[in-house]
């Protein structure tokens, strides 16, 4: 379930990706062009969505792809 903060990330960082400028961007969101928040905050690019899922998977999968018990 995508909430409107996850859609908000990931639409935004999909039009960086897709060489959109970053300031063209935090226009159109109505964020502060002089702030990171967008930077820091929304920006999420496959790169670190891809490491962050490996991460999770190695922790609550094991290696033959049964779950976890938590």
């Amino acid at each position: 379930v995508f909430k409107p903060h996850s859609i908000c990330a990931a639409s935004s960082t999909n039009a960086v990706e897709k060489s959109i400028r970053v300031n063209k961007v935090k226009k159109h969101a109505s964020w502060s062009l002089a702030a990171n928040t967008f930077e820091k905050y929304h920006f999420k690019p496959n790169s670190q969505q891809n490491d962050s899922t490996r991460i999770a998977n190695s922790i609550f999968f094991s290696s033959k792809g049964e779950h976890t018990s938590l």
